[in-house]
């Protein structure tokens, strides 16, 4: 059998900070056209430092040899986000959003004209400038374009520049000393022919780096944000024990899926946002966008784990004063809900949309979960016509029946449901 010529070879190390500062301004190491827009918000580099200074594992930057025109050049295959906080958090300036272009392909404001509207009907945090929402078609590249030197001949420069903001990432003394003795590491790689046609190769590269590894699925995502602490783990995936075996809460509860079978209620999802709307907050103000709640939900598992969130820290803020939290309530308040579920199971069905799971479960578990309460006697038939009939003025609506997932559709359930459970518990 023959033996395949290794087309790269790949060599290990680390460099300072600092380092790595003077190899962007030299333009020793460059991006490649084909790279994406710098896309971390403030938050994520405020706490992607933080983590810098603490120690934290940080993946290795990627940079490859090669050629541009004529020029031998190291190209940043992976790692344009980290290396970028790093130099705004040395030079202490953030570009202002609404000064550059915003790139449509990567920006959040890619949403349907469905949701067009809803921005200020329901409240949405709009300011890109703090929030960071939109991104914007800038990498370092561009702020180097025009701009020669050293970092303090840079920092002048950006002083003078309208299209940019001071941000003070560390303050000076600290600064310094964090760029000199914290460490990056990187992965370099070698083609054994560097030539101009290795453009191919390094495109190809990235691609592998960013798209064909295997991304963990949603649960194996936030498994890992909790798996450390066991006695959490029923919490987060609610669950209770039963004749020595882990049971359900919602056991028995089932909605269609998308293949023409069934599957589980997504738990955390209903756990994390009725604990927002729980500490009276309007619960995922800022994730306008159904695919951009997952950073919800683990942000919530961050939060009662004591982690770093990702955006907006302040959403769940005095949520573990609640009973459920204290004092493990929530394990006797889990076995509850689960009797009253058993109640309901039979007037439930199975649910064929998130319409009819929403208007179900939104009530109950608040209910019982946060207000402590219980089913009355008899409240079966009466609380079953209710349900049901919003669940036909929805799926009624064509807007609503459509587009469920809608953040004013989401909440409009939400509410609806929990005034009517109110009026069957005590």
């Amino acid at each position: 059998m023959a033996i395949t010529t290794p087309k790269t070879r790949t060599y290990y190390g680390e460099y300072t900070l600092k380092h790595w500062i003077a190899l962007i301004l030299s333009g020793d190491i460059i991006l490649p056209e084909y790279q994406r827009a710098f896309a971390w918000k403030e938050e994520k580099i405020d706490q992607f430092i933080t983590s810098l200074r603490e120690g934290d594992y940080v993946p290795p930057v990627t940079i490859a040899a090669g050629k541009e025109q004529t020029r031998d050049v190291n190209l940043i295959l992976d790692g344009q986000q980290r290396l970028t906080s790093v130099l705004l958090a040395a030079l202490g300036y953030m570009p202002i959003a609404r000064n550059f272009p915003v790139d449509q392909a990567l920006s959040e404001e890619g949403i349907s004209d469905s949701n067009a509207n809803d921005d200020e009907d329901e409240g949405i945090d709009i300011d890109k400038e703090t929030t960071g929402s939109t991104t914007i078609a800038w990498s370092f590249r561009v702020m180097l374009e025009n701009m020669q030197g050293d970092r303090q001949e840079l920092q002048r420069a950006l002083a003078s520049d309208s299209r940019y903001r001071q941000k003070e990432f560390l303050s000076g003394g600290d600064l310094e000393a964090f760029l000199e003795n914290t460490y990056l590491g990187f992965l370099y790689i070698v083609p054994s022919d560097i030539s101009t046609n290795s453009q191919q190769l390094f495109a190809k590269l990235f691609r592998s780096i960013n798209y064909v590894g295997e991304r963990l699925s949603r649960e194996e995502s936030r498994r890992a944000l909790y798996y450390q602490d066991l006695t959490l783990t029923s919490y987060f995936e609610g669950q209770l024990a039963k004749n020595n075996r882990k049971t359900d809460v919602l056991e028995g509860v089932l909605i269609s899926d998308n293949a023409g079978g069934t599957k589980k209620i997504d738990w955390l999802r209903y756990l994390s946002i009725l604990s927002q709307k729980s500490v009276k907050k309007e619960p995922l103000m800022g994730y306008l966008k159904e695919d951009s709640r997952e950073d919800f939900y683990e942000d919530y598992i961050a939060y009662i784990r004591g982690l770093d969130q990702k955006d907006r820290r302040g959403k769940f803020d005095k949520f573990k004063d609640q009973d459920l939290y204290k004092d493990g309530v929530w394990k006797v308040r889990y076995r509850t809900l689960h009797h009253q579920v058993s109640r309901l199971r039979d007037k439930m069905g199975q649910f064929t949309s998130m319409i009819d799971a929403d208007y179900w479960l939104f009530g109950l578990i608040y209910t019982v979960l946060f207000e402590g309460k219980i089913l009355r006697d008899g409240a079966g038939e009466g609380l079953q016509k209710e349900i049901v009939d919003k669940i036909s003025l929805a799926k009624g609506t064509k807007e609503h029946r459509k587009d469920p997932g809608r953040l004013k559709f989401l909440r409009q359930r939400l509410n609806e449901s929990i005034d009517i459970y109110r009026k069957y518990v005590s």
